[in-house]
């Protein structure tokens, strides 16, 4: 990181001169400097940064401009930018130092979501698969832990740079195939939940039914291409690039305000995009766990309660009984809440119409469908799509 290279001018050439400094090489970076992007038109920036296209600066300690946003990835760097007598903003949350602030990615948070939704999914074993020794993945587990409100995990911890290698190891093989079946592994990233998706595949163990797997960052070519699709959290890169940029701006202003911040800001992840690694519900109850499933892949299709008790081939009493028993819910509030998760997701994956999608996830009725959204997500469909969607 040491090597800079002269980005571009977004605007005319203005009093702030600011550095990036990250590789904008995967999902998590372009939506990084998306979010700073922004900010930089809007406020006059000239960005200077890595890559081919950018002409040539010197070594960023002896860069002379105003301040800097990083994603930093190693102890190295960080004593590096730790060092500079300038404003420093990062975006990583790996290596923490008291000379430069952090905004990032609320990550407890981001783990106890995954926690949560994997127990509502009715599993009682959980395993996490992190990157040893930085922050955020421990910040994760934490949260993760919370979330699933079980005593103990087993965790199986490698650096960043070997879940990016494509080799097969035996540790992990061997890990996996210890853990108590059927169970669920949140993954600290999609790389990480990726390896794990394709190292069960080839050990034989079926993904989700015997072991569903989570991500973060819902990278979404590389989360489609798993075998089956990898569910994933997904953060809200763009919102930290823009709130690091302002704060910056806020820093070499010295504004007061901005100044009071002691350590980082945090930004609440956006939600879990489920796809098939995560698309099972497990019960002790053989009947509730086809009963849950069904209705999962056939709410949207006019499913009721009487045409669920008919497939399972029980009374309608018997089911709605032990259905309340085992998940303190009703059947119709299950088809219910079914149909508008495929809501969700058609909202976030598709260009759709509004009115389309109510009918696709299985409504009649516009306004019953506007209503039932809104009880479940406190914002109408439309406000939904434009907080979640990509692009």
């Amino acid at each position: 990181m040491l090597k800079m290279r002269s980005l571009y001018n977004v605007l005319r050439r203005s009093s702030m001169d600011i550095a990036l400094c990250m590789g904008i090489n995967d999902y998590y970076e372009h939506g990084i400097a998306r979010g700073v992007v922004r900010f930089a038109k809007e406020h006059e920036w000239n960005l200077s940064g890595y890559g081919w296209m950018f002409g040539r600066l010197n070594d960023i300690r002896g860069w002379d401009g105003d301040g800097i946003i990083t994603r930093i990835e190693s102890e190295a760097d960080a004593d590096i930018f730790a060092s500079l007598d300038k404003p420093v903003v990062d975006v990583a949350g790996a290596y923490i130092r008291g000379a430069f602030h952090q905004v990032n990615n609320d990550d407890f948070l981001t783990g106890k979501k995954a926690g949560a939704h994997l127990a509502e999914r009715g599993f009682s074993n959980f395993a996490y698969c992190g990157v040893e020794n930085v922050g955020w993945s421990g910040k994760r587990f934490d949260g993760f832990r919370e979330g699933t409100g079980a005593a103990q995990i087993p965790v199986f911890e490698r650096s960043l740079e070997w879940w990016e290698q494509l080799d097969r190891s035996d540790s992990l093989n061997d890990w996996l195939t210890s853990l108590p079946l059927p169970g669920a592994v949140f993954a600290c990233n999609d790389t990480a939940g990726v390896k794990i998706t394709s190292v069960c595949r080839s050990l034989g163990i079926n993904v989700p039914e015997e072991l569903a797997i989570l991500g973060v960052d819902n990278e979404d070519i590389l989360c489609e291409l798993a075998d089956p699709s990898l569910s994933s959290v997904q953060l809200d890169c763009e919102e930290i690039g823009y709130r690091a940029a302002e704060l910056l701006e806020g820093l070499l202003h010295r504004n007061r305000a901005v100044a009071a911040y002691t350590s980082e800001i945090l930004v609440l992840p956006k939600g879990i995009l489920e796809r098939d690694s995560t698309r099972i519900f497990v019960s002790s109850d053989d009947l509730i766990q086809d009963a849950v499933n069904f209705i999962r892949t056939h709410a949207h299709r006019g499913l009721d309660v009487s045409g669920l008790a008919e497939h399972l081939n029980v009374s309608r009493r018997t089911l709605e009984t032990r259905f309340r028993r085992v998940l303190d819910t009703s059947v119709h509030d299950e088809i219910a809440a079914a149909k508008i998760s495929l809501a969700e997701k058609l909202l976030i994956s598709t260009d759709n119409t509004v009115e389309s999608i109510a009918l696709d996830a299985g409504f009649n009725s516009l306004q019953r469908f506007h209503a039932s959204f809104k009880a479940r997500n406190e914002v109408p469909p439309g406000e939904y799509r434009k907080r979640y969607k990509r692009g």
